[in-house]
């Protein structure tokens, strides 16, 4: 989805590394608003931390096999899928701190959203053929 060339990788794959968009999340809102973190949901970050991990090195093993992906390309979408995943949860951060300190209206949110999603689709479609 990302570049072309990662087509042979498995379509799961940012879903299954979802769960570092909760970490980043959890540690936005403990770092950045100062919401305390309790023992249980620390143990399921923990939990989800190593989930994360058993399925990243699960996917080195089996992509082993594969001879069409190299680990350097896998790593490059491994690196992309995490960073798209930080500025998903950064943004939610951001939200959330817009909506609950600063009572700015959510609608408004979505609305600007809607606008700078708008103009960067358009750009998109100017250059390439979607």
């Amino acid at each position: 989805m990302y570049l072309s060339k990662f087509v042979i990788l498995s379509n799961t794959l940012e879903l299954r590394l979802r769960g570092t968009y909760t970490i980043n999340t959890a540690l936005f809102y403990y770092f950045a608003l100062r919401f305390p973190i309790f023992k249980h949901q620390l143990f399921s970050l923990i939990l989800i931390g190593i989930c994360v991990i058993f399925i990243i090195i699960t996917e080195f093993i089996f992509q082993e096999i594969n001879i069409f992906l190299s680990y350097s390309q896998l790593i490059l979408a491994l690196v992309i899928i995490f960073i798209s995943l930080f500025f998903s949860a950064l943004q939610d951060s951001i939200e959330k701190y817009l909506i609950e300190y600063n009572q700015f209206n959510p609608f408004l949110i979505v609305m600007i959203e809607g606008i700078f999603n708008f103009v960067f689709i358009f750009i998109y479609g100017l250059f390439n053929n979607l």
